[in-house]
């Protein structure tokens, strides 16, 4: 199992350590700074309210006319 203490990404369909996370300088977003973010808390070594941050993700995602191959389920389903 990997180490999320010091944070997590999700960077090329992977969840990997903060650590571990890097992108081009090519990237999109990187270039036209198409993003959008939420801050997800961890409490006793599992995430905390996971739902509503998502949820904030995907509304935010949908004001920017973004979106991802991915589902919110789909996204919770790893960290059940």
């Amino acid at each position: 199992m990997k180490n999320y203490t010091n944070g997590a990404a999700f960077i090329d369909k992977e969840i990997v350590p903060i650590s571990e996370a890097k992108i081009s300088i090519l990237d999109w977003g990187f270039l036209h700074s198409d993003a959008t973010y939420d801050v997800v808390h961890v409490w006793r070594g599992r995430f905390f309210r996971l739902n509503d941050h998502l949820e904030r993700f995907f509304s935010s995602m949908e004001k920017l006319r973004m979106s991802i191959p991915y589902t919110q389920k789909r996204i919770t389903f790893d960290f059940e």
